[in-house]
């Protein structure tokens, strides 16, 4: 029994030893100041963000945010970009010039208002496509309108119209005829010059047939 104590006690001032599990440490929350912000000018002038693409615009502020800090992301930067941009507009010196030399910051606000031009010439040339598109829309749909509208008159006229629009284009002549001759070249008249039989004129060889047909008959009768 006297044997057994001296290991327990050994193995309890071994367990009182180790130490506690090392408590993780936080992430240090990133701030802008004035040197990242005389960083982040410069990389928003390098990458143009306010001139990508239509889905790209993420990505590029992603490509500013990595050449700032690799702790802050594109929204971040973008947020920040546009209230330095405010900030120009409204002449707050004292808002953007917090540390620095007179150099740094004379650069940080050419570097702004180059920035201010970029989005704002992006903004003009997204208007203009804008309206383009617009104009575009309108003169299609006019033309559209003209196409239903040439199409309904089309449709309005039925086949039976149609046929009886093209008989009356064919102008049929009569005459009278004293023989086949006059019959044929559908020139003939009596004496006083007035049409005494009405004959079609004719135009194809089954009415020249019923022309002399037609002579035989007024012949017979004349008999």
């Amino acid at each position: 029994m006297s044997e057994t104590q001296p290991e327990q006690v050994g193995q309890e001032e071994e367990t009182s030893e180790t130490e506690p599990p090392k408590k993780k440490q936080r992430k240090t929350q990133f701030r802008f100041n004035d040197p990242r912000d005389r960083l982040l000018a410069k990389a928003v002038l390098r990458h143009d963000p306010f001139s990508a693409l239509h889905g790209k615009t993420a990505e590029v502020w992603n490509a500013v945010a990595r050449d700032v800090h690799e702790d802050v992301d594109g929204k971040r930067c973008r947020e920040r970009t546009l209230h330095l941009l405010e900030e120009r507009q409204k002449n707050n010196s004292e808002a953007l010039r917090k540390s620095g030399t007179v150099e740094e910051y004379e650069e940080f606000e050419v570097n702004l208002d180059e920035i201010l031009e970029l989005k704002e010439n992006a903004a003009d040339r997204r208007k203009m496509q804008k309206d383009k598109e617009e104009r575009l829309d309108r003169e299609g749909e006019k033309l559209r309108e003209a196409a239903v509208k040439a199409l309904g008159k089309r449709s309005a006229r039925s086949p039976l119209n149609a046929a009886a629009d093209n008989d009356r284009t064919d102008d049929v002549s009569v005459v009278d005829s004293t023989d086949t001759e006059s019959v044929l070249s559908g020139t003939a008249s009596d004496s006083s010059g007035l049409i005494k039989s009405p004959v079609p004129v004719l135009r194809s060889t089954r009415d020249k047939t019923f022309a002399s047909m037609w002579q035989d008959s007024s012949n017979y009768q004349g008999m």
